[in-house]
């Protein structure tokens, strides 16, 4: 470490300070568009699977459920390696359990919505399910969707540095977290 340097240099001679805001930046972009992509289809999915009776809650929940019994970074592992080890698959593979998780957090949400007073009372005045939901609901649902976009942010961005740490997203000459320790971990071995 040096002034110029504050975190010092590698083994390349470049500021690694510099590269760590790159690498940031770059797990934030990917996990920042895999939450884009949960949020964009599994609200909508969870608000059809809680006004769709039935039959579209065991859809959504035993679909759901399915992607769900895999971890994460399993589901990642498993759809990167089958679509190819890029930056572009991994944000589709952690969006994908994204949606499942968003979907079902709509959907466990919204339920005690469905037998409220308000609710029949605006479905007897006309309204239609997309317009019940958005003048409604999602206000008061809003707070709830915010805490789950954020914790799967943050599971993103830890989904998408493993991954490259393994070789299955961001590939050379990218910059991710996971390929700056998997770099590094040959100057720690002793």
């Amino acid at each position: 470490p040096s002034l110029s340097h504050p975190m010092g240099t590698d083994d390349l001679g470049r500021d690694v300070l510099s590269v760590v805001m790159k690498c940031i930046l770059t797990n934030f972009v990917v996990a920042a568009v895999a939450t884009g992509i949960g949020l964009f289809i599994g609200v909508p999915l969870g608000i059809g699977a809680t006004m769709g009776g039935v039959w579209a809650d065991r859809i959504l929940l035993g679909g759901s459920g399915f992607l769900l019994s895999f971890s994460a970074l399993g589901l990642a592992v498993i759809l990167t390696a089958l679509l190819g080890p890029t930056a572009l698959n991994a944000m589709l593979a952690i969006g994908l359990f994204n949606v499942a998780v968003i979907a079902r957090e709509t959907h466990a949400e919204l339920l005690p919505y469905r037998g409220r007073d308000y609710i029949a009372a605006a479905r007897l005045a006309g309204l239609s399910g997309v317009d019940l939901a958005r003048r409604h609901v999602l206000p008061g649902f809003m707070p709830a969707l915010a805490a789950a976009a954020m914790t799967q942010l943050a599971t993103g961005v830890m989904l998408e540095a493993a991954l490259s740490y393994v070789g299955l997203a961001t590939q050379p000459p990218g910059s991710s977290l996971g390929l700056m320790l998997r770099d590094g971990q040959a100057v720690l071995q002793l």
